[in-house]
């Protein structure tokens, strides 16, 4: 190899690996297809084009994004729009007129589809789960099993993987004019769509009632607090979540809780930073990594709940008990049918049969030639062809046992001349 074709071969590499590069930040979708400058000015669109209809403000927890597509749901309905940035349009995907009892949802994608968890309205709190039907685009109920077990809104669901963590819940009591906070823990098993009660090692009976802040897509952290504060922050890698402790506000701007206000400031988090993108669309970025480490304490570790006993559901093993019973029935079946012969036994049986039943020769055995016959012919003779070769053998020694027991040396069996191995029957007058 030449000098000129090492130099070529190595400019072939390099080109792979920075298109190799390009294909990997391109992937990211966040980092690559919409800055957070951009995500601002798409947000602050929606909400001049939008705000008619859904009377409700667009923030940032109220978008998803899925490769080029973004997808808005203005908090506290069920409107869906979609957004592409090479059509620059809002289009509604939506069929829904029900709205008003989910607000401070839990937006999220999942295996592609949109779903969105709890909520408050209509003075009722829930942990109800939805989902976006493509087909019919209307927001489904899903059902969930054990249910029950979860009353009121969470405060902090996380997703992760196939399961969503759950830590604390809010309930609003419209007759005593309060709140009350449980800090229970629990998993929503998104495969299996059942609710598991969990236990923390050291429960934080003192919860702070908070909200999820920002989209968290693209960030290893998920920021609970207000828009103005951080509360707390968990740290998707180590499934830990730290508590604020002495942090600082992070803008002096009043929060006004109009549901139409949108707020003049929006954060994003992107890998470990949280990224304020602000009115004049100027950027501040604060490191999490450093903000853990100089104002937050560890509160727990997933890995630390434990399942308390779930109760019974006999829907859950049924299913597991007819293929168990259905095993065993088919081993016993199997077990009775060969320990009692099965098809052979079945088989020699049948022989037994045939060798019992009356054959009468005689009728007509008189009205044959004296002549030689092969076994085939005399077997046709007999009228036992039809049988088995074992039982043709014992029927045919039967049959001439009897005619030359009535008529001595009427059937002779003889050597075939052409065959000497073979032998015939010869009929004599």
């Amino acid at each position: 190899m030449n000098l000129k074709t090492k130099y070529n071969s190595r400019q072939t590499q390099k080109l792979l690996f920075l298109i190799m590069a390009m294909l990997f930040i391109y992937n990211q979708g966040f980092a690559f297809n919409y800055t957070p400058v951009e995500i601002t000015k798409i947000l602050n669109k929606a909400n001049a084009e939008t705000n008619s209809l859904s009377h409700s403000a667009i923030g940032e927890t109220d978008y998803l994004i899925s490769g080029d597509s973004m997808f808005l749901n203005p908090d506290g309905t069920h409107y869906l729009y979609s957004y592409l940035p090479s059509r620059n349009t809002f289009i509604r995907l939506d069929h829904s007129q029900f709205h008003g009892h989910n607000f401070v949802r839990h937006l999220f994608l999942y295996k592609g589809e949109i779903y969105a968890f709890g909520g408050y309205g209509f003075w009722n709190d829930h942990a109800k789960l939805i989902r976006f039907d493509k087909r019919t685009k209307e927001w489904e109920l899903v059902m969930v099993k054990n249910d029950v077990y979860l009353i009121g809104k969470p405060l902090m669901s996380v997703l992760q993987g196939d399961s969503i963590y759950i830590y604390g819940t809010i309930r609003h009591h419209v007759s005593l004019k309060g709140t009350s906070i449980n800090a229970n823990c629990y998993i929503l098993d998104l495969k299996k769509l059942q609710f598991l009660e969990f236990k923390s090692e050291s429960p934080n009976t003192e919860i702070q009632a908070c909200s999820v802040g920002y989209n968290n897509q693209f960030s290893k952290y998920i920021i609970y607090g207000t828009p103005n504060s951080i509360m707390y922050i968990f740290d998707k890698s180590k499934k830990t979540m730290y508590k604020n402790g002495s942090g600082p506000s992070l803008y002096h701007e009043s929060n006004t809780q109009r549901i139409d206000f949108v707020d003049s400031f929006y954060r994003f988090l992107i890998g470990n930073e949280l990224v304020s993108v602000l009115p004049d669309l100027s950027i501040e970025r604060i490191n999490l990594d450093n903000y853990i480490e100089l104002y937050c304490f560890e509160e727990f570790k997933f890995e630390n709940w434990t399942p308390l006993n779930p109760k019974f559901e006999w829907s859950d093993f049924s299913y597991k008990y007819f293929i168990l019973v259905l095993l065993m029935l088919v081993m016993f079946l199997g077990y009775h049918f060969f320990s009692t012969g099965g098809i052979y036994n079945k088989k020699i049986l049948n022989q037994y049969r045939h060798l019992e039943e009356e054959i009468n020769i005689f009728g007509y055995l008189d009205t044959l030639k004296d002549n030689a016959y092969s076994e085939q012919e005399i077997d046709l003779i007999f009228r036992i062809y039809h049988y088995s070769s074992q039982v043709r053998k014992i029927k045919r020694s039967q049959i001439i046992n009897e005619v030359n027991q009535n008529y001595p040396g009427k059937i002779e069996k003889v050597l075939n001349p052409k065959k000497p191995k073979e032998f015939m029957y010869k009929i004599n007058g």
